[in-house]
């Protein structure tokens, strides 16, 4: 009996990933966003790497290219569950901004300089 409920309860663990799914933030761009309920276990770019996947699918049932844009990943942390970020658009093949990829990342922390 043990074991059913700890193989049940890991299977919940596992399935319980929030995704936001494809949210337009303009015209051909959207953002995806994904939170894991694994715990320490799992990495940000597995999560990542899920959400790129879901919105490649999203574009190509559109009959667009996928361009990622930036990406924002959050590791587990005690009190915080790992996630990723990616903004991304949905082009056509022949669109100009559809180009070899220069990846950036969102800054983790930004550094302002007061004059007086």
């Amino acid at each position: 009996m043990k074991n059913v409920l700890l193989v049940a309860a890991l299977a919940v663990m596992l399935a319980a990933c929030s995704s936001t799914g494809p949210v337009p933030i303009s015209k051909d761009t959207y953002m995806i966003s994904k939170q894991s309920a694994g715990g320490m276990f799992v990495q940000p770019a597995s999560i990542r790497a899920d959400i790129i996947r879901e919105g490649a699918a999203f574009c190509t049932k559109s009959g667009k290219e996928f361009q990622m844009d930036s990406f924002r990943d959050t590791a587990a942390f005690p009190g915080r569950l790992p996630a990723s970020e990616i903004t991304f658009l949905c082009l056509d093949a022949n669109d100009p901004e559809l180009r070899r990829l220069k990846l950036r990342k969102d800054a983790d922390t930004v550094i302002e300089t007061r004059q007086r």
